[in-house]
């Protein structure tokens, strides 16, 4: 299966959406089995596009959530420490 470009770009979009590969193999018509073999491998373009747009929001979200925790949200100071721990780099070395 090779995508075009224009399909790439849908597949970044819709990751940064958090779809699973099953929802976009489904709204782009594709061969479900065939995709899910590519995003298998994660040097494939699809594989790599996904996860950028997934990667894009989620920096988005978390950089919001940060603003908010200096601001003073107490919720979003939760937040904040969970992502602190979840990286923390001493852990994950």
């Amino acid at each position: 299966m090779i995508l075009t470009d224009e399909t790439l770009e849908q597949v970044r979009q819709m990751g940064a959406l958090f779809l699973s590969p099953r929802e976009i193999a489904c709204l782009l018509d594709l061969d479900a089995e065939e995709f899910f073999s590519i995003m298998s491998d994660p040097s494939s373009d699809a594989y790599k596009t996904y996860l950028k747009g997934r990667t894009q929001s989620k920096m988005e979200i978390r950089t919001k959530v940060i603003s908010l925790a200096k601001m003073g949200s107490p919720q979003a100071g939760m937040l904040a420490e969970k992502y602190i721990e979840e990286n923390d780099i001493d852990q994950n070395v």
